[in-house]
């Protein structure tokens, strides 16, 4: 389990789809949220789905955390 990983299962996330898809997503175990990572565009978004309709996720501090973690283990960093 990367860093990342953990980092995304302390806050209540859990990963549901994995690279072979082209995406990695974790899913919130009590909560419809989702964060998504595309591989080939490099790139992520990040929703919480209520009543059928889809809306954007508010991250917090932690959360933003963990995105940048997955980022630097995906070497995502443009520097």
């Amino acid at each position: 389990m990367s860093e990342a990983d953990k980092m995304f299962k302390e806050l209540g996330y859990e990963k549901d789809v994995g690279e072979a898809f082209g995406v990695v997503r974790y899913k919130h175990i009590k909560e419809d949220y989702y964060i998504r990572f595309y591989l080939r565009d490099r790139t992520f978004d990040a929703n919480r789905i209520s009543k059928n309709k889809i809306f954007p996720l508010e991250i917090d501090y932690k959360l933003l955390q963990a995105i940048n973690k997955k980022f630097q283990e995906l070497e995502w960093s443009y520097e």
